[in-house]
Parts: structure tokens; C-alpha cells; sequence
């Protein structure tokens, strides 16, 4: 049974991934963080078809999120520089989106303030795992259905539905994931600390 704390892993029965397969993962991740600045100009302009286009582009940068995750996974292609760029090209993308859509779409302020607020913790505590325990921590699961419910709301509010109940309710269904993705990360990264203390003197 999947644990929610759990990271999706590499195939360990494969050699580990060479050539374009080592690479392509990390490319595609820093291909959305290209794809960032030519959605948040789409959702800045007042033309009837920019809401259409920017939640277009919305879309693609998740499904290459998830298609560089598989794909590092079904190649063994993980890499510590993947581990990296491809969380912080989330928490750049959703960071960017949601202000701009707090300015353009009304989208709350108090809920991008939860999101980054939990996303800079997160940072912190990644940051101080790598330097005490020389550990990179992973994304798990409740953090990528967070990731995908909060991505489901910014797409909402960039198409300008108009409907107030389910802009509402993914609002405040993205606020409780993260509150509680937050407490499972808090609960992983007590763990780790706990795990091999000494891992990084003895290596």
C-alpha cells in the first residue's frame, strides 16, 4: 500500500539512464520554467482568447511536470539536480501564476500567502537537510495532489468561469491540502533528522 510520505522511485532494476534519456527529465523541467513568463503575459492581456491560451499553456507545464517525474523514474534517470529544478520549477510556476492572477482574476491573497508560505518552509528545511544530513528530500504523493489541486484552481481563475461555487471550494480545498501536505512534509522531515546522524560525517 502506498504510504503518502513515500517519493515515487526509480526503476532499481535498470542501469541508471545515459545519453538524452539522463538529461531529457531535467530539460523538461527547465522547459516549463521557459514556458512561465509567455503564460503569465497571456493572462495580463484583455483579448477574448488570452484565458483560453494562458490555461493552455497552464495545462502543458503540468503535463510535463508529470511526463519528466515518469520519465526519470522509467529511465532511472533521478538525479540530485533533478531533485532540485524540478520542485522549484513548481514552486516558481504556481508562485508566478498566482500573483499575477491575484492582480488580473481576484485570486485570494491570504491563499497564495499560504501556499508560499508553506512552500519557503518547505525550501528551508530542504536546505538544511542537504547541509546537516546530505540528504535531498522528494516529493511525495500528498505533494503532488496538492500540487495538482492547486494547479486545477489557477487554471479556474485564469479561464474566468464566473462560477463563484467552484472557484470557492477549489480555493478552499487547495488551502486544506496544503495545510495538511505541510504537516506530512513536517512529519518526513523529523524523520530524515532522526535517520543516520552521523550519515554525513561517516561518508
Amino acid at each position: 500500500m502506498t504510504n503518502l510520505l513515500d517519493s515515487p522511485q526509480a526503476k532499481q532494476d535498470r542501469p541508471p539512464a545515459t545519453g538524452i534519456k539522463r538529461h531529457l527529465p531535467n530539460l523538461l523541467s527547465i522547459t516549463r520554467l521557459l514556458l512561465l513568463p509567455v503564460g503569465l503575459y497571456f493572462i495580463t492581456l484583455p483579448d477574448s482568447w488570452a484565458p483560453l491560451t494562458a490555461a493552455g499553456i497552464i495545462v502543458l507545464g503540468m503535463f510535463i511536470d508529470g511526463l519528466d517525474g515518469l520519465l526519470a523514474r522509467r529511465w532511472n534517470a533521478i538525479s540530485d539536480f533533478g531533485k532540485l529544478i524540478d520542485p522549484l520549477a513548481d514552486k516558481l510556476c504556481i508562485a508566478g501564476a498566482a500573483v499575477m492572477l491575484i492582480i488580473y482574476r481576484g485570486l485570494p491573497l491570504w491563499l497564495t500567502v499560504v501556499i508560499l508560505g508553506r512552500d519557503l518552509l518547505i525550501l528551508i528545511g530542504g536546505l538544511y537537510l542537504r547541509s546537516k544530513r546530505d540528504v535531498t528530500p522528494m516529493s511525495n504523493y500528498i505533494g503532488k495532489v496538492t500540487a495538482f489541486v492547486i494547479g486545477a484552481t489557477l487554471i479556474v481563475y485564469t479561464l474566468r468561469t464566473g462560477l463563484a461555487w467552484l472557484e470557492q471550494g477549489l480555493v478552499w480545498l487547495s488551502a486544506g491540502l496544503v495545510v495538511v501536505s505541510f504537516l506530512f512534509y513536517l512529519r518526513g522531515f523529523v524523520k530524515l533528522l532522526r535517520e543516520n546522524p552521523d550519515a554525513k560525517e561517516n561518508r
